[in-house]
């Protein structure tokens, strides 16, 4: 059973410029090297609404195992730590695919 991991984050204001755009490729560089990651991409919203502003990610597991061990792999804990200061709310979900 394939999975599909997806991500939705809603940004503070403080997440924009150099800094935030470096902070973004290290967290796509530690996910991607997650053993199990078969696709992987992120970006901004193109739909840009001025109230929010969101980002998002998706992943591809071949199982749930493989989403397990990315869920407890310390590339994941530490994705998360850099932008927990850029994030107002997160939404996570799996789907079958």
């Amino acid at each position: 059973m394939t999975i599909r991991h997806i991500v939705l984050f809603e940004l503070t204001d403080d997440a924009e410029g150099e800094a935030f755009a470096q902070i973004s490729r290290e967290v796509d560089a530690l996910l991607h090297a997650i053993p199990g990651v078969q696709q992987y991409q992120s970006g901004p919203n193109v739909n840009r609404d001025p109230k929010r502003r969101l980002m998002g990610l998706t992943m591809v597991f071949d199982n749930y195992e493989g989403l397990q061990t990315y869920g407890a792999h310390e590339n994941h804990h530490a994705a998360v730590q850099l932008l927990k200061p850029y994030l107002k709310d997160a939404w996570i979900m799996q789907m079958e695919i």
